[in-house]
């Protein structure tokens, strides 16, 4: 069976712990001291230099790339277009999985395969005045813009408060903003589960995704998610403007005004996309 690596890259990492889930490899999470196993196929998950060592006991054997990003983030990060070009150019490096058609078809050994997900709906739990925001804090989430909507939310509409890991919500209130947040570190599984299962909406407003498992999460758990069109399961819940917290605002507000329809559609969106062949990811 294919072995799939992954250093601390918890959007890439999760891709591939979902394919292990389903049976399609066996995953290992890079740390010191861990043994890599013999096989003819593996699986890196992004780049980086701790993979040197790791490639030397691979000879041999065919080795594929996964790439999470858009061409989006992609610009965003120039890291990332330096890491890219090292992969292109790498003669050990036999395919790179692109989470992105355009990439998949345009960039040399690429090709494009949807993520590994299980569809596992939960029913909703009691909510409570609260909108959730978890991401890491990158230029391509477009927090700022979130947490100023959510604020524009208060100012109109009433009480909600965010909670978020995103430290531009602390920054926004230093400013002088009257803000109700909560700002957490990064939780443990269980309790991010309940945080965003108890939130009356969820936030993914970002200016580039190829999937957003953020937003997989919060739908299976029975929250609605408001996102931009770059989430590209979720139609019918995306922001008409994501550079505007007036229109974030009151996207926020039809959501929390209608929440059993937002949740039916993404939900929708959602398990036809799980119902792909994930086998393709394995490049056979």
């Amino acid at each position: 069976m294919t072995v799939a690596l992954s250093a601390a890259f918890p959007g890439v990492s999760r891709v591939l712990e979902e394919g292990a889930k389903l049976g399609l490899w066996s995953y290992i999470k890079l740390a010191p001291g861990v043994q890599i196993p013999k096989d003819t196929s593996y699986i890196l998950g992004y780049y980086t230099p701790e993979y040197e060592e790791v490639i030397q006991y691979m000879t041999g054997a065919k080795i594929t790339v996964l790439w999470t990003s858009s061409p989006g983030e992609v610009e965003f990060e120039p890291v990332e277009q330096m890491a890219l070009d090292r992969l292109v150019h790498d003669p050990r490096i036999a395919r790179i999985w692109f989470g992105d058609p355009v990439l998949g078809s345009l960039f040399p050994k690429g090709y494009y395969a949807p993520y590994p997900i299980q569809y596992q709906p939960k029913d909703p739990v009691k909510k409570t005045n609260t909108v959730s925001l978890f991401c890491p804090p990158t230029l391509k989430k477009n927090a700022l813009n979130q947490v100023l909507a959510v604020y524009l939310y208060q100012m109109k509409y009433g009480k909600l408060r965010l909670v978020t890991n995103h430290p531009v919500a602390e920054w926004v209130a230093k400013l002088g903003i009257k803000l109700d947040y909560e700002l957490v570190d990064w939780l443990p599984k269980s309790r991010y589960e309940q945080v965003i299962a108890s939130a009356r909406v969820n936030l993914v407003v970002s200016w580039a995704e190829t999937f957003s498992y953020q937003a997989a999460d919060a739908v299976m758990l029975g929250t609605p998610t408001v996102a931009s069109f770059t989430v590209p399961w979720l139609s019918g819940c995306q922001v008409s403007d994501p550079n505007s917290p007036e229109s974030i605002a009151k996207t926020l507000k039809h959501a929390i005004d209608n929440p059993e329809n937002w949740l039916e559609g993404a939900r929708k969106g959602l398990a036809k996309y799980a119902e792909a062949d994930f086998r393709a990811s394995l490049a056979l």
